[in-house]
């Protein structure tokens, strides 16, 4: 559902902390019942057991602004609650926005880590644990002005996402939009499943398709992709419209 921010509120991910019961904090939960069913035989994982290699769920869509980043780190947040070790991976290295999210700034990034302008150790610095809910986020930092493919198809990117998976159970992905950027091509091979999301009456039908296309071609064939509708506006929520509010009165 579409979220009215409160005063001082930076995300929408902030709701499952300071309002766990809210309409928006239980269609989160319910979009990670989902996505658990579809990862199951996916990355050896079940959401009941614990795995030697994690799934990797990729969070994508076709243009900017349908809400990617709050819904990657609201995702990240359930996960973490229910008890799994969580990672967050911001990969968008042309408009990094996680940490706008959690109000935390760094001079080193994702991007000077793939770049090579900050060394091993320096990957431990710009890991964040997010206190409230023991989530943990692989930040970005500064924007890049110049092509970034060659970064995320890099040896140091594989590695990366190789040991994420053996030391968490679900690592997300939050990718930039499919359209504009090339990047995200590139991540969907590392996906066990795709979380694909279009924003309620704002996202043109054609641009749907286009990326979904785009998708299909740059994916593993087994990896299946999970469709979202995203900010759909009180009143044209089927659930929301007749049950708003029966379990917070």
């Amino acid at each position: 559902p579409l979220q009215r921010l409160p005063a001082g509120m930076a995300s929408p991910a902030d709701m499952l902390i300071s309002a766990p019961m809210s309409q928006f904090s239980e269609a989160v939960r319910r979009i990670r019942a989902g996505i658990s069913k579809h990862l199951r035989g996916f990355g050896n994982w079940t959401e009941s057991d614990t795995s030697p290699k994690g799934a990797v769920l990729m969070v994508s869509s076709s243009v900017p602004d349908e809400g990617k980043t709050s819904l990657a780190l609201a995702l990240g947040r359930t996960y973490a609650q229910s008890g799994m070790k969580t990672l967050v991976v911001d990969c968008d290295l042309r408009r990094p926005a996680i940490h706008k999210s959690l109000g935390v700034e760094s001079d080193v990034g994702l991007l000077e880590y793939l770049a090579g302008r900050a060394d091993s150790e320096a990957l431990a610095s710009i890991i964040q644990r997010d206190e409230e809910t023991g989530l943990s986020v692989l930040l970005g930092s500064k924007r890049s002005n110049t092509p970034t493919d060659q970064l995320i198809t890099s040896t140091a990117f594989s590695r990366l996402i190789r040991a994420a998976t053996k030391n968490f159970d679900i690592v997300i992905l939050d990718t930039p939009p499919l359209l504009p950027v090339v990047d995200g091509l590139y991540l969907a091979q590392y996906a066990d499943a795709v979380l694909y999301i279009v924003r309620w009456s704002q996202t043109a039908q054609a641009a749907v398709r286009s990326g979904l296309a785009q998708l299909e071609q740059a994916k593993r064939p087994e990896t299946p992709v999970l469709m979202l509708l995203n900010q759909v506006a009180k009143g044209q929520n089927q659930y929301g419209r007749n049950y708003d509010g029966y379990y917070n009165e």
